[in-house]
């Protein structure tokens, strides 16, 4: 039964754009046959998102699905306006978990850009990535990011703060530099989806793997193409220079996908699920398992743990693991190092 309740914890800098109130989403399961007994004394365990109708919602909204059905405990999905309410939340133990991406998670832990220290963040794992690009109209004349120069180009996203590093990163890739383009303000991706389809943008940034605002979008204005990364050692290199943590991905066509016709390189990060360092050794061991051993589950709920597994969940991060999933992880012959 999916229960839906008002939040009673106070949002800090609300999206000024889209105004949404913080709900948070009980979705209470009860154990069944085949489920893991959850050892920690912990009854309920909350994973926080970016607001609802984003992929953090939807990706958060599985997993504590299948955490409620494989454990023993209430699970519930608080949306928040965006990443930098989100980790001091996690950080504060207000929830137990979060879904964040790389980037700001790292700049987080570590007390760079524009956050402040959160020492008592730390991983539970790698979820998924998250595959972004450009997009532009398919009868536009702009056919690579070089072609950007001096075009309107949505920029800023100061709800979103990645979102600017990583069209910096594109522009990279092409050898511009964001003083090169014509900024398109925006607070964050679906008010620039939005200025594209009004005309007052000629390139807009989105998630590349089937956003249903880029579909939306699509339907508005006609079709969209995403833009190429050139994926050549020089090219990609300009492009680590600016976001490290970038790895090219080959986006793959399909039904639900628009703006990608044939297979076409673009750029990808990783979306992590981080957990409040306090949480018990044992409980963060349960989830870890839970999702781990159950990637059919995670999918079927969500498309974007397609890929999900084993052998994607760990890899060497600056923010540690948690020492209950680092047991987990050497168990299963992983050398995951907590702090």
């Amino acid at each position: 039964m999916i229960e839906r309740f008002e939040a009673n914890r106070k949002t800090k800098n609300r999206d000024l754009a889209l105004p949404l109130r913080t709900l948070a989403v009980s979705l209470t399961l009860l154990a069944g046959a085949g489920t893991f007994a959850a050892t920690a004394s912990a009854s309920s365990v909350t994973v926080a998102t970016q607001s609802q109708g984003s992929g953090s919602y939807a990706a958060g909204s599985a997993i504590a699905s299948v955490l409620g059905d494989k454990l023993d405990i209430r699970t519930g999905v608080q949306p928040t306006s965006g990443i930098t309410v989100l980790l001091p939340e996690v950080n504060a133990g207000d929830v137990e978990m979060g879904m964040a991406n790389v980037l700001e998670a790292t700049e987080a832990y570590n007390g760079e850009g524009r956050q402040r220290e959160q020492r008592d963040l730390r991983t539970l794992g790698v979820m998924y990535p998250i595959v972004v690009g450009l997009f532009v109209r398919a009868d536009s004349d702009i056919e690579s990011f070089s072609d950007l120069e001096g075009k309107r180009v949505t920029h800023g996203f100061t709800a979103m703060q990645s979102s600017a590093v990583l069209v910096d990163a594109m522009l990279a890739n092409g050898g511009l530099t964001s003083d090169d383009v014509e900024h398109v303000a925006v607070p964050h991706v679906v008010r620039g989806a939005d200025e594209f389809s009004a005309g007052r943008a000629d390139a807009f940034f989105f998630i590349a793997s089937g956003a249903g605002k880029v579909s939306e979008v699509e339907a508005s204005v006609g079709q969209l193409r995403l833009l190429p990364l050139d994926t050549s050692e020089e090219a990609m290199a300009r492009t680590r220079e600016v976001f490290p943590y970038g790895y090219n991905y080959t986006q793959q066509p399909g039904h639900g996908v628009p703006g990608v016709a044939e297979p076409v390189e673009t750029i990808a990060y990783d979306q992590l699920l981080v957990i409040n360092a306090n949480v018990d050794d044992d409980l963060a061991y349960d989830i870890t398992r839970a999702l781990a051993e159950n990637q059919p589950a995670l999918e079927s709920a969500n498309y974007q743990f397609s890929n999900f597994g084993l052998d994607t969940m760990y890899k060497e991060l600056q923010i540690p693991y948690h020492p209950g999933a680092v047991r987990y992880f050497e168990e299963q012959g992983l050398s995951a190092v907590a702090d």
